[in-house]
């Protein structure tokens, strides 16, 4: 945890340049871990350990010696060097295989169950549970829209903040499709509107939305 997003990173796109030409490491965690060790050999030399956790095939092995990706399947069993930097990891025989940094793309969960206690549909992604979204963000669910990690693919900062204002936008378009997109504001009151029922639905409509932009994932690195 010391290293986490220092010198243990999860994406070559947020964490690259600043270890550009250095010697890499990516702890295999899934059968995707082939496709992120020939993504990081572009800022330098990568070893990929596979950790009993997958064993490429012919055409990949093809593709990581084009690369000139080193294949390691001893086991990683230590980090070596003072937190949060990293020199090395050490190998199940003992040997030390000199790192400046290591790539892994762990397995993710929802950080609250509030997605699945509403009907939403989750979908199973390369590294954890995604909502199913439509292309405005609207989730299973009518009314409930979805933004961020907890349905994305691409799990950067730039992406949830995009995801989040079209999810924003859908939001006060359901509303208004429904007549509620106009709030009533202190004092003034529509003819014949209930300010009330029409309050409450859109707090709990705009809530729900809020709620799972901000579901978010627990992280397991291990």
């Amino acid at each position: 945890q010391e290293r986490w997003g220092i010198s243990a990173l999860h994406c070559p796109y947020c964490h690259g340049y600043e270890f550009a030409g250095e010697e890499l490491g990516v702890l295999a965690c899934s059968p995707h871990s082939v496709h992120q060790a020939l993504l990081v050999s572009e800022w330098g030399p990568v070893v990929l350990f596979t950790q009993g956790v997958l064993e490429p095939t012919e055409d990949e092995l093809a593709q990581l010696s084009e690369r000139g990706v080193a294949v390691e399947r001893t086991a990683v069993t230590e980090l070596a060097g003072p937190a949060p930097a990293l020199e090395g990891v050490r190998l199940a025989d003992g040997r030390v295989i000199p790192l400046r940094a290591i790539y892994l793309a762990p397995r993710t969960e929802f950080a609250s169950d509030l997605a699945a206690e509403i009907g939403c549909e989750v979908l199973s992604g390369p590294t954890g549970p995604l909502l199913r979204v439509d292309e405005w963000r609207q989730t299973s669910v009518p009314n409930v829209f979805a933004a961020g990690d907890n349905s994305n693919l691409l799990t950067t900062a730039s992406a949830a903040i995009a995801a989040g204002a079209l999810a924003g936008v859908a939001t006060h378009r359901s509303l208004w499709a429904e007549g509620l997109g106009s709030l009533s504001w202190p004092g003034s009151k529509r003819s014949g509107d209930s300010c009330c029922e029409g309050s409450r639905h859109t707090i709990a409509t705009i809530t729900a939305a809020l709620l799972l932009s901000e579901l978010g994932f627990q992280t397991h690195i291990w």
